[in-house]
């Protein structure tokens, strides 16, 4: 798009300013007849061109009088839209002035090279008038080359394009830049909000998770803890069930969720000490060791109540041949 701006602008400059047309001319100064007369011995007229090489200052005081305010203003009310120059011919060191006109057309600048031509010499004349130089002491101009066709010169039409174009070109792609950079921040702003938005979105939900995740580590715990239980023993069983009641308490005190999950857990435990209830079976004979006392009374143990000093009694009081028997059953008792 920025290339097309350009272009188009460059087209536009290119038509509408043109090309500049310049047309030129140059004269050339004589001297003054009575000093030529004067350098012939035979009193002849010489040829003047011999002492062109006195007239250098002659040749700068036209150029700086043809530079004046007056010069330049009377050419510009005469020969509108142009301008005009006027040197010393940089190629030779004799009085030689060189002078050009630019005009948008090439009849306008002939028009003016020739007005130009006529005001050189009548400047001139004027301004030896004004010192005080009539006649055959007057210096003379004469015209060397006269503006007959204007050339045309495009320097200033590509010069005009270029910095159009050039100038167009640059201020579309620091459009762009702004453009692009204040779209980059307001997708960012808007990406800044839509993230913070999601992130208070999920707090509410991450809360939940973490009650949800809770309450599953409580059930899964209750469940490990039930399957160590099964390998206790009913007094083991018991005394763990005491231990975990406060944190049953705590979990009954919870969500609906975690109370169920704790009556879930008390309920397993229940089937499982119903399972282990039932009685040890009692050890049979030949798992007990059994001492052949020498004497009765000296390997019978202090009665520690009443009611095993009622069973030491009734073992004295018996016959010998069941003492044994009574001796395997205090034992197994006692063990």
């Amino acid at each position: 798009m920025g290339m097309v701006l350009a272009a188009s602008a460059a087209y536009f400059v290119w038509n509408n300013v043109g090309p500049t047309y310049q047309a030129s001319g140059s004269t050339v100064l004589i001297p003054p007849k009575s000093t030529v007369q004067s350098s012939n011995p035979n009193g002849r007229d010489a040829n003047p061109l011999l002492y062109l090489g006195e007239l250098g200052q002659a040749r700068d005081v036209l150029i700086s009088a043809m530079a004046s305010d007056e010069v330049q203003a009377d050419f510009s009310q005469n020969v509108p839209g142009a301008s005009y120059s006027v040197s010393a011919d940089p190629m030779s060191n004799g009085p030689i002035i060189l002078y050009a006109v630019s005009a948008p057309s090439a009849d306008v600048a002939v028009a003016g090279a020739r007005y130009l031509g006529e005001q050189v010499d009548a400047r001139f004349s004027a301004v030896q008038a004004a010192l005080g130089v009539y006649g055959d002491t007057m210096i003379r101009t004469m015209p060397l080359t006269e503006a007959g066709t204007a050339t045309a010169d495009s320097k200033a039409q590509v010069r005009s394009t270029l910095v159009v174009g050039a100038g167009v070109l640059l201020l579309c792609v620091f459009l762009v830049a702004l453009v692009d950079g204040l779209a980059s921040a307001r997708r960012r702003r808007r990406a800044g909000r839509g993230a913070r938005a999601a992130v208070d979105d999920l707090e509410p939900s991450t809360a939940q998770l973490g009650e949800d995740s809770g309450s599953d580590e409580g059930d899964s715990q209750r469940a490990q803890d039930a399957d160590v239980k099964e390998t206790e023993s009913p007094a083991e069983a018991a005394d763990s069930e005491e231990a975990e009641s406060p944190r049953v308490e705590n979990a009954d005190s919870g969500t609906p969720a975690a109370a169920a999950s704790a009556e879930s857990g008390r309920r397993r435990r229940r089937r499982k000490r119903s399972r282990h209830s039932a009685p040890a079976p009692e050890p049979t004979p030949e798992h007990v060791d059994i001492v052949e006392p020498a004497d009765a009374e000296d390997m019978s143990p202090e009665p520690s109540s009443e009611a095993e000093a009622g069973e030491v009694a009734m073992i004295d009081g018996e016959d010998p041949r069941t003492a044994d028997d009574h001796d395997v059953h205090f034992s197994m008792q006692h063990s």
